[in-house]
């Protein structure tokens, strides 16, 4: 009983020396304690009210400062999981409000903490402007991003301030992202397809995916457009489009491109049907025959000389009258390697070579595309690879033919050294394991070689080669197209001669695409030289011409 008596003392010793000491430490540092309600019998409740006012793990009772194993935490990310909240304890220790502050977690990034102390979530509007959190981390939005509202938008944040941006503005901050848009003056919305710049009074066009405004040629909605190169500016009217190498017309209010006969600026223009290339020389429309003048592809009216002949049209419908005018020339040349096609039609080729030069490998035509990755041969120190099949040029209007036939074809050209004289020099590199060959040089041996009797030689020479090869009868040789600039000594009217006297004593077969690529221009009323695109090597309407010869010539 003393033994109990004494220990209750002593308990009551300590308390009442605890309560001293907080009231001095009052005194001295005005710190006010709440232990809340007291038991002498329970020190729980004494553990409690002190844990309340300096907590071991937590908050303190206001919620400005937190503690971790009794240390106060500094410049730290705290998650709370009762309210699902971050926050973040400054340098100082105190919890940061109204706030933005750079974190080094998620590969850095910058958050906002609102009045409370929460991270803030989604869009935020502060300091005059929008903003956007990401739901999960938090990160401060930059650049393109979509966003939930108004039934989800893209819209765009600055890359430094992270504000919403509005109005026209330039993109450069990856590849994905480089180029002009547009965002809604008011609720910054991504534009997309056309719109209606009105300060620089232009309708433009915004991709329907990405929203970069577009440029050139573009196919929308089944019509074909153009917007200026620079500025993005929708063009009416005619408009040449160079790497097609044709004048067209865009409607000049709609702004789509036309197609078939068309009245414009009181004229006729005949529009082709398929590409809206304007259209030149002979036609044959609703029964009656009418020419298109180059170069400004009108109907002609009344007595005119076309291609040096004399021509009388109807001064109203621009109907030919055949009684007074002279007759309209063919472009019939005749099947003179027509072996070739009863050969292709038969099912006895499988495989064809084309062995050429540049005018074979298509330099000159429209849309021209890198070559091939297969290689060829090397000549004279350079590696040739095989042509692109995709450019607009004749021989690939031949091998599409083949290909349709289940026939393959290997375009062997070589630009600027593919030569008779070249190709032997290398002996059988140049050659392959086709079924059959077609020979297409000439051009490029009037800079090698300077007279015909020494283009006989290296032609003769390397032509026994392809023969041995491929056998006397699978062997057509093509005399080529006449060069208009650059004269030689040695002429393509030469080479000609020659290669069809070749022809005739070794029994290759033979036809002349000199003659033929003549014949055929002129229908299309085009002077020669516009056929070509420097002279030499054949331009779109060329390659049309030429497509058109090698169609008869091997009697495809």
């Amino acid at each position: 009983m003393r033994r109990s008596l004494d220990v209750r003392l002593k308990q009551l010793m300590l308390l009442g020396f605890c309560a001293v000491s907080a009231l001095l430490l009052s005194a001295c540092f005005g710190t006010s304690y709440a232990f809340g309600e007291e038991n002498p019998n329970d020190w729980g409740s004494f553990s409690e009210a002190y844990s309340e006012s300096h907590s071991i793990n937590g908050w303190d009772t206001k919620k400005e400062h937190y503690y971790e194993k009794g240390q106060q935490v500094r410049s730290k990310e705290i998650y709370d999981a009762k309210d699902r909240n971050w926050y973040w304890i400054d340098e100082n220790g105190f919890v940061a409000r109204n706030k933005d502050v750079y974190l080094q977690s998620n590969g850095g990034k910058w958050v906002r903490y609102d009045a409370a102390g929460h991270m803030v979530k989604g869009e935020d509007y502060r300091y005059g402007a929008w903003y956007y959190f990401d739901t999960a981390t938090g990160a401060m939005a930059k650049g393109i991003t979509h966003i939930p509202s108004n039934d989800g938008k893209w819209v765009y944040y600055d890359l430094t301030t992270g504000k919403m941006l509005y109005g026209e503005r330039y993109v450069n901050y990856d590849k994905s992202h480089t180029g002009w848009y547009h965002f809604d003056e008011h609720t910054g919305t991504m534009s997309h397809g056309f719109y209606f710049n009105s300060p620089q009074h232009k309708w433009v066009y915004y991709d329907h995916a990405s929203g970069q405004m577009q440029y050139g040629e573009q196919l929308i909605n089944g019509h074909w457009y153009d917007f200026d190169e620079s500025t993005g500016a929708m063009q009416y009217g005619f408009v040449c489009l160079s790497k097609d190498q044709k004048w067209v017309f865009y409607d000049r209010q709609m702004g789509w491109m036309l197609y078939g006969e068309q009245p414009i600026d009181g004229a006729w223009y005949l529009l082709d049907v398929h590409t809206g290339a304007v259209q030149y020389g002979w036609q044959r429309l609703g029964g009656k025959t009418v020419c298109y003048s180059w170069p400004s592809g009108k109907i002609l009216y009344g007595k005119q000389n076309v291609n040096n002949a004399t021509y009388y049209f109807d001064n109203r419908t621009g109907a030919l009258d055949t009684r007074r005018s002279a007759a309209i020339p063919s472009d019939y040349v005749g099947s003179a390697a027509g072996a070739f096609g009863n050969k292709i039609k038969s099912g006895r080729y499988r495989s064809v070579r084309v062995l050429g030069d540049s005018i074979a490998a298509g330099v000159g035509a429209a849309n021209t595309y890198p070559c091939t990755s297969r290689e060829l041969f090397r000549l004279e120190g350079v590696t040739y690879y095989e042509p692109s099949h995709q450019t607009d040029m004749a021989t690939n209007s031949l091998r599409h033919y083949l290909e349709s036939r289940g026939v393959s074809m290997t375009n062997a050209s070589a630009p600027g050294k593919g030569s008779y004289s070249g190709y032997n020099s290398i002996g059988d590199a140049t050659l392959g394991h086709e079924d059959a060959a077609i020979v297409l040089l000439g051009a490029n041996d009037r800079l090698r070689l300077s007279n015909s009797d020494d283009f006989k030689r290296e032609a003769e020479s390397y032509l026994n080669r392809i023969a041995a090869r491929y056998g006397a009868d699978n062997v057509y040789v093509l005399a080529n197209i006449d060069t208009l600039s650059d004269p030689r000594s040695l002429t393509m009217g030469q080479e000609n001669t020659v290669l069809q006297d070749l022809c005739r004593r070794h029994g290759w077969r033979f036809a002349s695409m000199y003659s033929a690529f003549r014949i055929v221009g002129r229908p299309t009323g085009m002077p020669q030289q516009a056929l070509y695109k420097d002279g030499i090597h054949p331009n779109r309407m060329g390659q049309v011409v030429m497509w058109r010869a090698l169609q008869q010539l091997l009697g495809l």
